[in-house]
């Protein structure tokens, strides 16, 4: 039936909705689909014999038992064969009161914004709450559902108000001194009360650049952020949700004292780098970054990111710290031209373009450093003749080495390239035998059967924040369009995506995060689509085990697995949803990728024989985005 020639009061709910529809509210209601379907049709029922029920613009409304209110709206996606879809509200008795705060969190947010921000000076919500949410303060964390009605539990030291003369109105944040927090003793990780910063020795600010001197020590002059503490103890002990021990934290503390002492503070753009002295799973060292704080807060500086140094060691400046390569377009060519036929780029139309190959080779060289295969022939000290297993073939499956030469100049680089050669064959492939016994070895990157095979008897829980708010700018816009028809607040911040306006694109998508995570409306509605392309998914490996595609990440070395997210149509993927399996035995949803980064990532590993990941899909997903 066509829902332009019928009234819809006139036909049950079962030829008004597909029994698919209520797969979203019966997961927020914690209850079986089936059940939860025969309690709409009876209500819906009810509500024809009594007349209670109502048109509310184009759709039909009725109330579901337990304050659940029902609105049947006029179905536009030709998909579905039925004329609606539902949609729904729920009312106070169903949604959980806000979790107190507890005064420990009271205090570490008082010292985290006032850390970042001045006494008495506006501050938009959307500002302030992205602030929280960087330090690891989400809605989920606090106990509440908008982190306005967080704030509204911090009148001590945070004053709302509404700005009404703007359209919608803009809610601003002012903070105020708060003597008790100041004053407060706590865990190291918030220190009370600033000191003043101490001059570097010799009288000059190490990395300061002739701003102003870093502080000697951190107590109370650094800020540790609850995001910085829990990224640290997941790099420390591999599991997430935890906080670094007072011990790990003294020796972070520590560190810094040491890097102060030393001068071994490196300014990098507008942040500070800094050796913890703390040591991560991996067997790396840890490092952190501090930014200044605004003017008038109670700290100078704040940790905004624990981690590995990638910028000093990032695995794709290894191969160019080893070797000089010469003219790279060339190098990658030759590569190219005597490797298995393949596609190394995104785009048909550059002859000279390897993007894929590029990161393949550098990614591959840094897999081989780390398992110690690059091998380095030295005679009474003097280096020789180098060789490493490029991990590809020649048209006669023979394994393809890159082979080098000690460099001329070997203050820029150690060796310099000289040829790519298979063993055995004419000048390099001669050499490489007489060098090498074995013969260097390409990269292994399995331990396990768990590193193939998606098992679908084990528990997939999925970091929703994470993929949804801050990696937002990976769904793909049309989707976002889709999901946020309703809001007027956003209507502007996806027309300049639309539009692409150079240099707004970042700002345009931090208002967008703030929004996700002040609202549970639309989060929620973003939630339910991407459960669904996870069902999908699930469902896509129970028929055919290759679905899930194994991967590696230099960056975390670690393996993982991607799963397909159709979000918009069931048949195109729009990104990959990287899993990865915990000690527990769970698996974790970590983020999402585009699908040229997925397709790269999984290459690494071997050309992907998958149904939904190559390079034409990756290439035309790119051209969309």
């Amino acid at each position: 039936m066509d829902g332009e020639e019928m009234r819809w009061e006139d036909c049950p709910l079962e030829e008004l909705i597909d029994r698919g529809v209520v797969h979203s509210l019966a997961k927020r209601l914690q209850v079986e689909e089936g059940p939860l379907f025969e309690r709409l049709c009876a209500a819906y029922e009810g509500a024809r014999a009594g007349g209670t029920l109502r048109r509310e613009g184009e759709g039909l409304g009725f109330s579901l038992d337990g304050g659940v209110e029902i609105l049947l709206v006029k179905n536009s996606n030709p998909a579905r064969d039925r004329p609606c879809y539902l949609k729904y509200r729920i009312g106070g008795e169903l949604r959980p009161e806000a979790a107190a705060l507890s005064e420990e969190v009271r205090g570490e947010i008082y010292r985290l914004l006032t850390g970042l921000h001045p006494f008495g000076e506006p501050i938009a919500l959307a500002q302030a709450s992205s602030d929280l949410i960087a330090a690891g303060y989400t809605k989920a964390s606090l106990g509440v559902y908008k982190m306005k009605t967080a704030f509204e539990q911090l009148e001590e030291f945070a004053q709302l108000l509404t700005r009404e003369e703007f359209d919608p109105p803009v809610v601003e944040v002012v903070l105020r001194p708060c003597p008790r927090y100041e004053a407060a003793q706590g865990a190291p990780t918030a220190p009370a009360g600033p000191k003043e910063p101490a001059a570097a020795p010799g009288g000059t600010p190490p990395g300061g650049g002739g701003e102003r001197p870093l502080p000697e020590g951190m107590e109370g002059n650094i800020f540790l952020t609850k995001a910085a503490a829990q990224n640290a103890n997941y790099l420390l002990t591999g599991l997430r949700g935890g906080y670094l021990s007072h011990q790990q934290t003294a020796q972070l503390m520590e560190g810094y004292r040491a890097a102060y002492r030393g001068d071994r503070i490196e300014r990098r753009g507008d942040a500070w780098f800094f050796d913890t002295t703390l040591t991560g799973t991996t067997g790396e060292g840890v490092v952190a970054s501090f930014k200044e704080a605004s003017p008038g807060g109670s700290y100078g500086w704040y940790v905004n990111w624990v981690g590995y140094d990638r910028d000093n060691s990032r695995p794709g400046d290894e191969l160019g710290k080893f070797a000089y390569l010469g003219n790279m377009t060339e190098f990658l060519r030759t590569l190219a031209q005597m490797a298995l036929p393949e596609r190394w780029s995104f785009s048909r139309d550059n002859a000279d373009d390897y993007s894929i190959l590029v990161r393949y080779i550098k990614y591959t060289f840094y897999r081989l450093k780390q398992e110690g295969k690059v091998c380095i022939l030295e005679r009474e000290g003097r280096r020789e003749f180098a060789a490493f297993n490029t991990g590809l073939v020649d048209h006669t499956y023979e394994e393809i080495y890159a082979c080098f030469l000690p460099n001329a100049q070997p203050e820029k680089t150690p060796w310099a390239f000289d040829c790519f050669c298979t063993a055995g064959s004419r000048g390099a492939g001669k050499r490489l035998v007489d060098s090498f016994n074995p013969l260097p070895q390409a990269a292994s990157y399995f331990r396990r059967k768990e590193d193939l095979l998606y098992d679908l008897e084990r528990e997939l829980i999925l970091d929703r924040h994470h993929i949804i708010v801050d990696n937002v700018n990976r769904l793909p816009l049309d989707f976002l369009e889709e999901v946020l028809y309703d809001s007027g607040e956003m209507r502007p911040v996806l027309c300049g995506l639309r539009e692409g306006r150079p240099g707004e694109q970042k700002a345009l998508y931090d208002r967008l995060r703030a929004f996700l995570d002040s609202g549970d409306k639309h989060f929620r509605r973003i939630c339910s689509r991407v459960d669904e392309a996870v069902e999908l998914a699930k469902k896509r490996v129970r028929w055919n085990f290759k679905t899930a595609l194994p991967c590696f990440f230099p960056t975390r070395n670690v393996m993982s697995l991607m799963l397909p997210l159709a979000l918009l149509r069931d048949d195109r993927v729009d990104v990959a949803l990287v899993v990865e399996l915990t000690q527990s035995g769970n698996y974790q949803g970590q983020t999402i990728l585009p699908l040229r980064e997925a397709y790269i990532d999984a290459r690494l590993l071997c050309r992907p024989d998958s149904d939904w990941l190559d390079t034409s899909a990756a290439a035309a997903a790119g051209e969309e985005d």
